[in-house]
């Protein structure tokens, strides 16, 4: 075999490696990726990235109780996941739309952000449904385009695991213009 050859065969065997590593990292990337539940974007910055972004919200409090609690930011978006087309991640947008609230402090509420649901939740005021995740809470409304301007926001103490509750404390989004 000439220099030529071996010079050859060696870059085939290098081309080889190389793309075997790139289809696997792609393989590995893509099985990371949270295909089944609704997911929330980080920021409003990361919303607007996305292009799900509708409004953004800014907070008013009442309620002498909640001293010290401070919301970094509160916003809306199109409810969303991720699926997997033609080897690409993308971005799955739903009707629904979320309202993204990211709770800096709770203050004085005593609250520990790891026993959200089982000790205590948040909703709004009409009872819409609510979850959590990437770091803040949502309240999802099934099958509206728009949520109102502004929203009444309780977030309940539990009294037991069961549906009890004690304690409410109330703060309002109002919609930035």
């Amino acid at each position: 075999m000439s220099k030529e050859q071996i010079k050859l065969k060696w870059l085939l065997i290098a081309s080889i490696i190389i793309f075997t590593a790139m289809l696997g990292f792609k393989v590995f990337s893509l099985i990371e990726v949270k295909t089944v539940n609704m997911q929330v974007s980080g920021s409003i910055e990361a919303s607007k990235k996305n292009k799900i972004f509708i409004a953004e919200y800014k907070p008013f409090f009442d309620d002498p109780a909640i001293k010290g609690f401070i919301i970094g930011e509160t916003w809306t978006e199109n409810a969303w996941k991720y699926e997997i087309k033609n080897w690409q991640k993308i971005i799955k947008i739903f009707p629904e739309t979320k309202i993204v609230i990211k709770i800096d402090d709770f203050g004085e509420l005593n609250l520990d952000e790891t026993e959200y649901l089982i000790k205590w939740d948040v909703e709004e005021g009409d009872g819409h449904h609510r979850g959590s995740g990437s770091g803040g809470f949502h309240l999802i409304y099934m099958g509206q385009s728009y949520p109102p301007d502004t929203l009444s926001i309780n977030i309940r103490k539990r009294l037991s695991f069961k549906d009890d509750y004690g304690t409410f404390y109330t703060f309002y989004l109002i919609k930035k213009r």
